[in-house]
């Protein structure tokens, strides 16, 4: 029910194959700012997510996992688009 269309992009996140799961590309885009209205529009798909919440970022650390927990961090504080990989800079050769 809800449409936003995407601000900058943030960061570039590598995910390693792990176990089962396949190796991804991550991207994390800027979503702006929602009022009351837009919240109030947004329709969750149940066979994909069971309910959504706002939260600041020491509650999201306890909610994410350690490497998307890592991803939102580098997102929100390094400037411009960054790559990651598994959420961390990588290190300049």
């Amino acid at each position: 029910g809800l449409t936003v269309e995407p601000g900058n992009l943030l960061a570039v996140d590598w995910v390693p194959q792990s176990g089962d799961f396949t190796e991804i590309v991550a991207f994390l885009f800027d979503g702006g700012v929602l009022t009351p209205a837009d919240i109030a529009r947004i329709a969750i798909q149940p066979t994909e997510v069971s309910r959504f919440e706002f939260v600041p970022l020491t509650k999201a650390e306890h909610l994410l996992d350690p490497d998307q927990f890592a991803r939102v961090v580098a997102a929100l504080y390094l400037r411009g688009t960054v790559y990651l990989e598994n959420g961390i800079p990588p290190n300049p050769s």
